[in-house]
């Protein structure tokens, strides 16, 4: 995939744009966008070495504050601690889990 194609998963994107805004950051998401990182899981996953060659590519594009990359490396490092980012699965789910319901012991039945 070419860079700023428009194949993505519009929840993981939006997942990642929210996050940006979250933390103060949301100017960056054109150019995290543009580079590809597009999905929460991805950047939880990456090493040091990918996050500082992520704020290099990105830097080619606009110039990337010292105080945000700092920002940015400490909530990425509270993402992966999380632990629950894994992919759109949870996206996926919800159209399967619509018109089912709990009844009294626990059990799923279809409403």
């Amino acid at each position: 995939m070419e860079r700023g194609s428009s194949h993505r998963d519009d929840h993981l994107v939006a997942e990642l744009c929210e996050w940006l805004g979250d933390i103060g950051l949301a100017s960056y998401a054109p150019h995290f966008l543009e580079e590809g990182y597009d999905d929460l899981a991805l950047l939880a996953s990456l090493t040091d070495k990918e996050v500082d060659d992520m704020f290099r590519h990105i830097g080619e594009q606009m110039k990337v504050l010292p105080g945000h990359r700092v920002k940015m490396k400490k909530h990425l490092d509270k993402l992966k601690l999380r632990g629950d980012l894994q992919s759109s699965a949870k996206f996926e789910l919800k159209p399967v889990l619509e018109g089912i319901e709990s009844v009294g012991d626990g059990t799923l039945v279809a409403s």
